[in-house]
């Protein structure tokens, strides 16, 4: 959201050199170093983060444990994918020829569907 709001704005930042922060709810974040490259602008702005961002779900504090707890997002039945990637299923064989236990598999909601 942040190269997006430059993009928009009169910054420049083909050169520079940046940390990304990523963290999620759990226990885990990253710093990535970079460097911001040439058509970053153009690139910034196809991503339609804002876009996204703007379909955001309010959560009661129940309604996050249970999707957290169960891993599962048919736990919140009113929110249906539509125009995006989504977690079809994750993955859970653990055989001595193929293990993907924890891998997750995503799939691309075109119309409305549920995941």
């Amino acid at each position: 959201a942040g190269m997006e709001d430059a993009a928009r704005g009169e910054v420049e930042l083909a050169g520079k050199d940046m940390v990304a922060i990523g963290y999620g709810s759990g226990d885990a974040s990253e710093a990535i170093p970079m460097v911001v490259q040439p058509g970053w602008r153009a690139a910034s702005l196809r991503s339609n983060i804002d876009g996204a961002l703007n379909r955001a779900v309010t959560l009661t504090k129940e309604e996050y444990e249970k999707i957290h707890d169960t891993r599962r997002a048919d736990a919140y039945p009113a929110y249906v994918p539509v125009d995006e990637f989504y977690i079809q299923r994750r993955g859970n064989r653990v055989e001595p020829a193929f293990q993907d236990l924890g891998i997750e598999y995503y799939d691309y909601a075109v119309k409305a569907t549920r995941a």
